[in-house]
């Protein structure tokens, strides 16, 4: 039996103050203080400014005639906000239930399981944004554009500790990242009148970065800052070797039927010096469309939504044909259902087989990261979110359906 109990205060103070000048020229200026406790005594506290200002074209003199532009502002901002997600904090910690030996006894007692870090304070993250707002032939079609830096500094994680330490792990703010990236929205009411047809569409384009890791954690030798947070690494790779003649002279022991890997700095060896960016696991096209068509008492909604830009292994013959691991492929040509793809396998009477045949690779062994991009492909995609269709019952049919179903059976 046993209980334990853990504390953590917030506290959050926060201003904001708006002007507006003939309707025309506004200005914002806001401000938040906010403290943790699990941050150092001295570093408690953090204080996050942000200011905006806006200008509406429309409502200019040399605007006031134009019969197509209906809204037109510009926006500019600049702000930061501090963040606290962490799972530790930065006082030193004890826990109990260690032994110690007096003499020829073990006796229960405590020893240091957290070091303290009288330098952890908040993670910033300063975001710089330029917007445009629009709205043509009375707002019939309208919209905004954004762009947008975000930099995240101070990062909060746990850096490791030489062994012998007692406690392996501190945790500290280090690395910088950046997130930068493009929006658009358009809203356009296509048909008004006994039927209403109108869309909304919306697409960003998004790049997100290391700007600075964290230098005490060992990383693979071959990322690098300026990498996409969701980066494959491994090798490229050329096809499959189709016969003897197409061996190349950095894989002088492979075999016909093995994949070829691109030797990227041509210095005749395969290794981590040929190990670079291959793709990435998150979109760099985040696409969107709704549309909502009325008439009468029907309605009808459709979403699409699309992703560009992504990368995946998307190896439709599974692993039985992994080429590291041939048995497995073997096991597969028995009765069981395999897939078709095996007919694509490479063998000796397959010479043209675009998938790697049985002989053993042995060049994988060399690539430290593990990946290569031969079952890489692109995972863009477009599908419907959802379909709605509704049908609206007047309200006198409800009120008499509803005094029908009251009404005593004879």
């Amino acid at each position: 039996m046993g209980s334990d109990r853990t504390e953590r205060k917030r506290y959050s103070q926060y201003f904001r103050v708006n002007y507006s000048f003939s309707d025309r020229y506004i200005l914002t200026v806001t401000g938040r203080r906010d403290g943790d406790s699990y941050f150092a005594q001295s570093k408690k506290y953090g204080f996050f400014p942000g200011v905006s200002v806006a200008w509406k074209h429309d409502k200019e003199n040399f605007m006031s005639n134009s019969n197509l532009i209906s809204t037109l502002k510009l926006r500019a901002g600049i702000g930061q906000t501090g963040n606290a997600t962490v799972n530790g904090n930065a006082i030193a910690l004890y826990g109990g239930v260690y032994p110690y030996p007096i003499g020829n006894v073990l006796y229960p007692g405590v020893a240091l399981t957290q070091l303290a870090n009288p330098n952890l304070t908040w993670e910033t993250v300063e975001t710089i944004n330029l917007g445009l707002d629009f709205g043509v032939l009375n707002n019939r079609i309208s919209g905004s554009l954004d762009v947008y830096r975000r930099s995240a500094k101070d990062l909060l994680a746990y850096t490791t500790l030489p062994l012998n330490n007692d406690v392996s792990r501190l945790l500290v703010n280090n690395g910088t990242t950046r997130s930068e990236g493009v929006e658009l929205m358009v809203s356009s009411v296509n048909v008004q009148g006994p039927i209403t047809w109108s869309t909304t569409f919306n697409a960003s384009l998004s790049r997100s970065i290391w700007v600075k890791g964290n230098p005490a954690i060992n990383t693979s030798p071959w990322i690098k800052n300026g990498d996409p947070y969701t980066a494959i690494y491994g090798w490229k790779t050329d096809g499959i070797i189709q016969s003897t003649a197409e061996v190349p002279s950095y894989m002088p022991t492979a075999k016909p039927g093995n994949i070829k890997y691109v030797d990227q700095n041509s210095d005749g060896v395969l290794d981590n010096k040929d190990i670079v960016v291959l793709g990435q696991t998150a979109p760099k096209w985040s696409l969107g469309m709704a549309n909502s068509l009325s008439y009468k008492n029907f309605d009808l909604n459709l979403f699409l939504y699309a992703y560009m830009g992504n990368t995946a292994n998307i190896n439709s013959i599974g692993r039985g044909f992994d080429p590291a691991n041939p048995g497995q492929r073997l096991a597969l040509s028995n009765m069981q259902n395999v897939p078709t793809d095996i007919r694509r396998v490479w063998t000796a009477d397959n010479t043209t087989g675009n998938l790697p045949g049985l002989a053993a690779d042995q060049y994988s062994g060399n690539n430290a990261s593990g990946n290569n991009n031969f079952y890489l492909q692109s995972a863009n995609f477009l599908i419907t979110r959802y379909g709605t269709h509704v049908f609206r019952f007047r309200k006198f049919l409800i009120e008499w359906l509803a005094l029908k179903a009251s009404m005593p059976k004879t």
